[in-house]
């Protein structure tokens, strides 16, 4: 079965998560900027991956655009984001507001942990950032709420253990096929 990830990553993160699948899986990898829906066609597993940024995986709707319908069976998708791995409730609300309900039920998708980096984020997404940790602060003094991370910093918890299920589930639909 012919397979290829492409990746969407801002600050290096999901980058970090495409290459490690690439050699787990030995298959294509290619950076969104250089793909096109056609070269896409010859692929019979499409893995997309990308960051999450404000509670919705960036680039997921023009991605499937650039696919098409026919190509949904295809794929699977892959979301990189600061959030802990034990927050379900919460990376389940992203999942329903990134992907359409059909979708949910069809598409495999899975999430990685992995970090902030403001060193590569541009000026505005510091700003955004900043003024999040701002407010966390706030209602976590106001609430008694537990922050798992102190957004105000830069921190990595990548891991590839986080790849693991992903992994799992396309070499199983490989040897399925």
């Amino acid at each position: 079965m012919k397979c290829i990830i492409v990746y969407q990553s801002k600050t290096g993160f999901t980058k970090r998560y495409a290459e490690w699948m690439q050699k787990a899986l030995h298959c294509d990898i290619k950076d969104i900027k250089d793909v096109t829906g056609q070269m896409l066609s010859d692929y019979d597993r499409i893995i997309f991956g990308s960051y999450i940024r404000i509670e919705k995986v960036c680039g997921w709707k023009k991605f499937k655009k650039r696919l098409g319908e026919d190509s949904i069976q295809k794929l699977v998708l892959f979301a990189t984001g600061s959030t802990s791995v034990t927050a379900v409730d919460h990376i389940n609300g992203i999942w329903e507001r990134s992907m359409l309900k059909e979708e949910l039920s069809v598409i495999p998708h899975f999430y990685m942990q992995s970090g902030l980096n403001y060193e590569k984020m541009s000026l505005g997404e510091k700003l955004l950032m900043k003024v999040f940790a701002v407010i966390m602060k706030w209602k976590k003094r106001r609430e008694g709420t537990k922050l798992s991370q102190d957004i105000s910093k830069s921190y990595d918890h990548s891991s590839k253990k986080y790849i693991v299920p992903l992994v799992e589930y396309v070499t199983k639909q490989n040897t399925v096929k």
